[in-house]
C-alpha cells in the first residue's frame, strides 16, 4: 500500500481499500476428486464440483477451503459476462456451473494444497428440436 492510498483510506473509511492482506485455507488433502460431465450441450448447464478425502472423511471444496480452479485456455472461468471470444466455456467457481458457448473440448482442473485433479469435457452442438 503506497502513502498515497493509506491517505486516501484514512480520509475515506468507508471506501473499498486496496487489500493489503489476505489468507489462504489449505486443507490436509488425502484424495481429491473433481466431478464433471463427459459433455455439455451449448447453452445448457453442466454442473462441476470437488470434493476431498481427509481422515476416511468426504467433503466438499468450498469455504473455508482454498482452491484454485483453472482449465485450458479457451475456458473462462468467472462469470460469463468476462468471457472473450477464444472462450469455448465458462466456469463459475462459485456455483460449479459449466456452460458451454459453443462447441468443442475444454479441460477443467481444481488445485487444493498441491494436489490437482483434471477432466476433459467436450462441448457439443445442442440438438436440433
Amino acid at each position: 500500500m503506497t502513502e498515497k492510498e493509506a491517505e486516501h483510506v484514512r480520509r475515506n473509511r468507508f471506501v473499498d481499500a486496496p487489500a493489503w492482506i489476505g489468507a489462504q485455507v489449505r486443507p490436509h488433502v488425502d484424495e481429491l476428486t473433481l466431478t464433471a460431465p463427459a459433455s455439455v450441450e451449448v447453452g445448457r448447464p453442466g454442473h462441476v464440483s470437488a470434493t476431498l478425502t481427509q481422515a476416511g472423511r468426504t467433503v466438499p471444496v468450498a469455504y473455508p477451503a482454498s482452491a484454485d480452479w483453472s482449465g485450458s485456455p479457451n475456458l473462462h472461468i468467472g462469470t460469463r459476462a468476462g468471457a472473450k471470444s477464444r472462450h469455448v466455456a465458462v466456469l463459475d467457481p462459485a456455483t460449479g456451473i459449466l456452460t458451454a458457448l459453443r462447441p468443442g473440448q475444454v479441460t477443467v482442473a481444481v488445485t487444493v494444497n498441491g494436489v490437482t485433479r483434471q477432466a476433459t469435457v467436450a462441448l457439443s452442438a445442442r440438438a436440433a428440436a
